[in-house]
């Protein structure tokens, strides 16, 4: 085996290249979504720097994708969307059930990111403001439906 040069290229090269599913592919999407939208917190030179490097590395990542699979049968996407969108309206998103308390401090941070000027701030004393420190990956895509559509938009 040789382990010379670029050991990420070794792994595309392979005789195990191209092993991306288009599962694989939605999912990779899913997760980059919010860190492409993350690049908006920075000052415009390092943001599109970043937007680039990242958008650069999903489309080399998603070369690999075997796009002519067979498809998922149709019953089992249903099944797998109605499960889905069942769970986290349970789970208290949009507030169809019951959301415990802690889902203030969530809509508390979702309106922020919603209708404030990112990063948000918090004047805190004099000429001193804090930015908000949260796990935002998350409200990341709705924040920005929610900025879009206007805020009522974010719970539908």
């Amino acid at each position: 085996m040789n382990l010379s040069a670029d050991p990420g290229r070794r792994l595309l090269d392979g005789p195990r290249a191209s092993v991306l599913t288009r599962l694989d592919a939605a999912v990779i999407a899913y997760l980059a979504l919010p860190l492409l939208i993350f690049c908006a917190w920075f000052k415009p030179p390092v943001a599109a720097t970043l937007a680039i490097l990242l958008s650069f590395a999903l489309w080399k990542l998603l070369e690999h994708v075997r796009w002519r699979e067979p498809a998922l049968p149709r019953r089992l996407v249903i099944a797998i969307v109605a499960i889905s969108l069942a769970w986290t309206a349970i789970a208290g998103v949009g507030h169809f059930v019951y959301a415990n308390t802690d889902w203030f401090m969530r809509d508390a941070v979702l309106r922020d990111l919603t209708v404030t000027p990112w990063p948000p701030q918090y004047q805190y004393d004099g000429d001193f403001a804090l930015i908000l420190r949260a796990p935002v990956a998350y409200y990341l895509p709705a924040a920005v439906t929610g900025w879009l559509a206007g805020s009522p938009a974010v719970h539908r």
